[in-house]
């Protein structure tokens, strides 16, 4: 849970940030950019480790990107340091969804996960009886 309480005090004190690290809102602006443009090769990377390693192996390791760039951030300071966190922080948000839902699948199963998609999914569209069947 580190990571999403971490990037939104970064979101919400971007000011402060900026400041504290000798930088400004438009480096801030365009490193957000560069942490959008990370989701897509953690996440295809990401994809590809959790066949490869298996999700719970990944997720004591895909947090490393974005804790180098936070020790980064308090050694260093600058234009660099808000760079290395909203990178190493889009790298580290694309691999988690894959991450989380390969943790789920692992300890609950996916016949237990299957059976609660499809109403989630749709519950406008699911019977009466399925739902009660699910929800008690």
């Amino acid at each position: 849970m580190s990571l999403p309480i971490t990037m939104t005090g970064l979101f919400i004190y971007q000011a402060q940030l900026t400041e504290a690290l000798d930088s400004s809102l438009t480096i801030y602006a365009l490193a957000l950019t560069g942490m959008g443009i990370a989701k897509l090769p953690g996440a295809l990377l990401g994809g590809r480790w959790v066949d490869k390693w298996g999700p719970a192996k990944l997720a004591r390791l895909y947090l490393l990107p974005y804790a180098f760039a936070m020790v980064m951030a308090l050694t260093f300071g600058g234009n660099i340091s808000v760079w290395g966190l909203m990178v190493g922080g889009g790298l580290a948000m694309g691999a988690q969804e894959l991450i989380a839902s390969g943790l789920l699948i692992k300890l609950w199963g996916l016949s237990i996960l299957a059976r609660f998609a499809q109403p989630l999914a749709r519950p406008w569209c699911s019977p009466p009886a399925l739902r009660l069947r699910y929800w008690g």
